[in-house]
């Protein structure tokens, strides 16, 4: 618990750093965190689609989850922090790539 609570500070740093438009919602007691991605401008299936294609990364699409679940995708973090890394990298270069 107290890992996956590391990766998620970690997580929001990183995005505030990096990625500034994504904003993660508070943690409630789960290893999925909840990724804003409203305000990139871009449609969430088609940032989820660029993830998939071209960083080979998967990632849930918040609208599986319901109408709630629209613009947002869900990551999971409980995983070692290299990996978590990496993958916030992956956004990062991807969101990027969006933005050209």
């Amino acid at each position: 618990k107290t890992y996956i609570e590391a990766n998620y500070r970690e997580m929001n740093c990183f995005f505030k750093q990096n990625i500034p438009v994504l904003d993660c919602s508070k943690q409630e007691g789960t290893f999925l965190a909840w990724i804003d991605v409203r305000k990139m401008g871009k449609h969430t299936g088609e940032y989820i689609w660029s993830l998939e294609q071209k960083q080979h990364m998967l990632v849930d699409d918040g609208r599986r989850y319901g109408k709630g679940g629209e613009g947002f995708i869900r990551m999971n973090i409980a995983c070692q922090r290299q990996m978590l890394l990496e993958g916030l990298n992956r956004l990062a270069k991807q969101y990027d790539d969006l933005k050209k």
